[in-house]
């Protein structure tokens, strides 16, 4: 498929227009939706780090880099993908992502050594920058009504459930199925996520003409501003310490207390009930 074509099953069952009233309070539970289980997605890894090292024969620091690894590549994501919704036509490119999401996390499932878990958890990070996508999105397709900051509010509300569920979820699954099945369990819910997309959202015209080389090309420009470079500092560190805490705190809870996956994941609901 050349890079700008466009899916055939793209245009079907897609509308073509923005939505009503009622449509576009569908379209935003769609999006949160989106943003949640693509969230999600990214976290999958924590709660099973002790269970992934004993069943590849791997160290905590090796199997740690798991979590890292998706981390990196969500961080990769949002530098290079995210300019892509500014050049051409957003539905598409959200629906690929989604679609390549599922292929990482079958990849991630069918995972015969640990290097292989590393590329394959890199390239589900890369591909999961849907939440970035999708808010923009939801602005734009906002009906009058709602309110845009009403939508926005939604949209990252759904990340934020992603986010804190994703470990109590994975852990629970793990429990049942082995750590391989919750990523097929995962697979299967974003194939069904891509399903859902493809029949509710609309098509939009792009944004602009600008090309995608001239978009990354203008990147260097933001470090100019200060504001910047405080809110990416302030993000990079505390994703840092997030990272760093969590993994830790797996192979704890796991060699030093016995706990399993459920056990731990359930710690991420920590979260939900800390203070603001």
């Amino acid at each position: 498929m050349p890079p700008g074509g466009h899916l055939a099953s793209d245009h079907v069952n897609a509308p073509h227009v923005l939505p009503d009233h009622r449509s576009a309070r569908r379209l935003t539970g769609v999006l949160a939706a989106t943003s949640a289980v693509t969230a999600a997605n990214v976290y999958l890894s924590q709660p099973l780090l002790g269970a992934m090292a004993a069943s590849l024969g791997a160290g905590p620091a090796l199997a740690g880099a798991v979590a890292t690894s998706a981390q990196l590549g969500y961080a990769a994501g949002i530098l290079l993908l995210v300019p892509l919704g500014d050049s051409g036509d957003r539905r598409r490119l959200i629906l690929r992502l989604t679609a390549a999401s599922a292929v990482a996390l079958a990849a991630c499932a069918l995972s015969p050594t640990l290097w292989w878990l590393l590329a394959a958890s890199f390239a589900l990070g890369l591909f999961s920058p849907l939440p970035q996508l999708v808010t923009p999105l939801a602005v734009a397709l906002a009906d009058a009504r709602e309110g845009s900051g009403r939508v926005v509010g939604t949209v990252q509300a759904g990340l934020l459930v992603g986010v804190l569920a994703s470990r109590a979820y994975s852990g629970a699954f793990a429990e049942l199925t082995g750590w391989r099945g919750v990523y097929v369990c995962s697979c299967a819910l974003t194939l069904l996520l891509a399903l859902v997309l493809r029949r509710h959202l609309p098509h939009l015209p792009a944004v602009g003409t600008t090309t995608y080389r001239a978009l990354l090309a203008s990147l260097p420009r933001l470090a100019a501003h200060p504001l910047v470079w405080r809110v990416v500092s302030s993000g990079l560190l505390v994703g840092v310490a997030f990272g760093a805490f969590w993994t830790a705190l797996s192979f704890l809870l796991e060699r030093h207390y016995h706990y399993g996956p459920a056990g731990i994941g359930l710690f991420g609901l920590v979260a939900a009930a800390s203070p603001k």
